[in-house]
């Protein structure tokens, strides 16, 4: 049985409406799951949703990676990227959403 583990949200707030920070981090200690992110894991999905950026389409910034809530789709992540320590994202928040 793993334990449970907490860690503080470093984000910032760089205008009202938004919010950036790492969404993962690489190499650290396994989380609740037992997993370690390792540098690369989001090379794929991020080159798809770039792809998918051309259409129109944004990766969805969801409230506890809830997908099967329509009410949890608070925003929209407008820059992802990985770098040496991890998943950077920048997600503007929906502001016609109440629970965001």
């Amino acid at each position: 049985m793993y334990k449970r583990k907490t860690a503080q949200l470093k984000a910032a707030m760089p205008s009202e409406g938004m919010v950036e920070g790492y969404a993962a981090t690489f190499d650290r200690e396994p989380d609740s799951y037992g997993d370690i992110i390792k540098p690369g894991a989001f090379a794929r999905t991020l080159r798809e949703w770039e792809a998918k950026a051309a259409e129109g389409l944004s990766i969805p910034l969801l409230f506890a990676h809830d997908t099967n809530e329509p009410t949890h789709n608070i925003g929209k992540v407008v820059e992802a990227y990985e770098d040496t320590k991890g998943l950077f994202i920048r997600a503007e928040f929906d502001s016609d959403t109440e629970t965001a």
